[in-house]
């Protein structure tokens, strides 16, 4: 579990404009990335998608590396749980959750179109995460209460754009 979870809400107005900014994040924790780890089976087959991490793998021309070789049927048994670099990452992030730009009529515009409230405004959800961690969301839900920690391959959080209009008579 994280040590600490954060988050910064900010909003500001200026002249009819109008701004606001959430992003949040947690630090200190870590999990096991299943599917990080499936991708990186040192088991070779010929119908497996492998991590790009795979390309440091060991071969006689890479031999300063961590990243096992790849063999048939991996008889020294590299993919087991163990504490190899990589099983076990920090999923220590911060997500830039939602920003957004507005623009309201002033009074006078409205009292000629007979309107109490117009506004225009554009905002972006899940734009960006920043974050060391190898699977698609590092604030995963475990399967389970009983995984909090590992991450079977949970789908990304979508990146979601929006214009509307906001009008009231």
């Amino acid at each position: 579990l994280p040590d600490v979870y954060y988050g910064l809400n900010l909003r500001a107005e200026f002249k009819g404009l109008d701004f606001t900014l959430f992003a949040s994040g947690s630090a200190g924790a870590e999990a096991v990335n299943q599917m990080y780890r499936s991708m990186m089976s040192s088991q070779a087959s010929g119908n497996t998608n492998f991590h790009e991490d795979i390309l440091d793998r060991w071969t006689p021309g890479n031999t300063n590396t961590d990243v096992p070789r790849m063999i048939f049927l991996d008889p020294n048994l590299n993919g087991r749980p163990s504490d190899r670099p990589g099983w076990l990452q920090n999923t220590s992030y911060l997500r830039i959750n939602t920003i957004s730009l507005g623009y309201s009529l002033p009074q006078s515009a409205l009292d000629r179109l007979k309107l109490t409230k117009a506004r225009i405004y554009v905002t972006g959800q899940n734009l960006y995460t920043f974050t060391g961690y190898k699977g698609f969301n590092p604030d995963f839900q475990g399967i389970s209460i009983l995984s909090p920690g590992y991450d079977f391959g949970t789908y990304p959080r979508p990146r979601t754009s929006m214009l509307g209009i906001q009008v009231a008579f």
